[in-house]
Formats: C-alpha cells, structure tokens, sequence
C-alpha cells in the first residue's frame, strides 16, 4: 500500500486519474442520501471502470469481473454450476459459457459446443437480460436501489484514498460503501458483512480501455430458424 502522496505522483506521470488523487471534492459535508447520489452520478458519467465482485453464503460463492469502456463493456459471471462471458459493443450482444449456459438458452443453442460465442440483439430477444449485466447505467443503477436508508460513518482510508463510510441498511448482515473524498467521489469499495458476505471493489475510473466483439461468434437468431 503507497502513500496517497506517492500514489498521486505516479498517476500523474502516467497521465492516469485515481479517484483518491486532488483536493477534497467536499462530499464528506453532504448528507448520506447526497453523497450517494453525487457518487453514482459520478460513476454513471465515467469513460471507463473496473469493477471485480465476490458474495458467499452459506458456503455458495458468485462473483463477477467487469470492464465498462467507452466503446462497450465485457464481463464474466460465476455462479454454482454456470459460467459465462458476456461482451457488449454498439447494440449486439456476445456470450459464451459452459454447458448449463446453452442448454439454459434453449435446444437450438445446446448443441453447441461448450465456449462457442453467441450474437444477438441487446436489446430484446433472449440475450436482452444479459445484455443488462454489462451495462454501466444498470450496474449503478442496482447499486443505487440496494443503496436503502444510508447513514454516514467516519472518514478513513481505502487502499491509499480518503474516502468516507456509508453504513447501509440490510437484512442479511451489515453493508459499507466507500466514497472517494479527493477528487470526484467515485464508489471505492462496498463491503459486506453478515449472512451474505463479499466485497465489490471499483479501479482504473477513465483509464484507457476499449471492448472488440469476438470473432466467429454464432447468431442465435439463424440457430433458432434453422432448429425449426
């Protein structure tokens, strides 16, 4: 762990932006319901960002990797028995996955072979739901809807930068969001605690990044024609 000192000057040297770097962006002053909206907007406005996601209970684990560009966005899901990528560029979708995944698709796409990409519409049509997991508004969208009666905690640090705790309202054990208060207040980190425990931890804001749609992919749309 660097100081933020450090960490601010390295930044700048490679002409990259860290949350955690600048003058106090005054988000701390704000009510638990202002800053929580400041920093979702702020997310939702973001060139880019990564996002890397675990949550266990009662010793079933899932998790998911995602990566927002300007272009698009790609990720991968893990649950009990069902992995998957997903790619999203302009309006078409790309998936690919494991065995469970194509027969879950239908009898046209289990006949594939296990890691065959396919392509269809994003928006409508049976990828439109997965479609959904790669979009940035979507994603900040859910964590605003679970972000439920917020209460502000003390100022500290994450991973190097000054952020400030929100304490949010659960069922299955306690839940912290972590706002950056340098810089733009972009989501750090939330974690949780309790009957459904994990942490979703947020790196690379408006770092260069870019999404190609994989090659080959298969239409699901000729698969179900030619299935009849």
């Amino acid at each position: 762990m660097r100081p933020i000192a450090l960490a601010c000057m390295l930044a700048a040297l490679a002409a990259v932006p860290l949350a955690g770097c600048g003058s106090s962006n005054d988000v701390a002053s704000k009510s638990a319901a202002q800053i929580i909206a400041a920093s979702i907007a702020a997310a939702k406005g973001a060139q880019s960002v990564r996002v890397n996601s675990e949550t266990s209970e009662q010793a079933v684990t899932i998790g998911y990797e995602l990566q927002f560009a300007r272009n698009g966005a790609q990720g991968r899901f893990k649950l009990p028995g069902l992995s998957y990528d997903v790619v999203r560029v302009g309006d078409r979708v790309y998936v690919k996955g494991n065995r469970a995944l194509y027969e879950h698709l239908g009898k046209a796409a289990a006949k594939l072979p296990a890691g065959t990409w396919i392509v269809a519409p994003a928006s409508g049509g049976q990828l439109s739901q997965l479609a959904q997991l790669v979009d940035q508004t979507d994603e900040f969208d859910r964590i605003e809807a679970n972000a439920a009666s917020p209460t502000k905690g003390p100022t500290t640090t994450v991973d190097g930068q000054p952020a400030i705790e929100l304490k949010l309202a659960r069922k299955l054990g306690t839940t912290s969001l972590y706002v950056a208060t340098t810089g733009k207040p972009y989501p750090i980190e939330i974690a949780r605690q309790g009957g459904q425990a994990g942490d979703t931890t947020f790196s690379g804001w408006n770092r260069q990044a870019s999404v190609d749609p994989p090659a080959g992919a298969v239409q699901l749309g000729q698969l179900e024609r030619d299935s009849g």
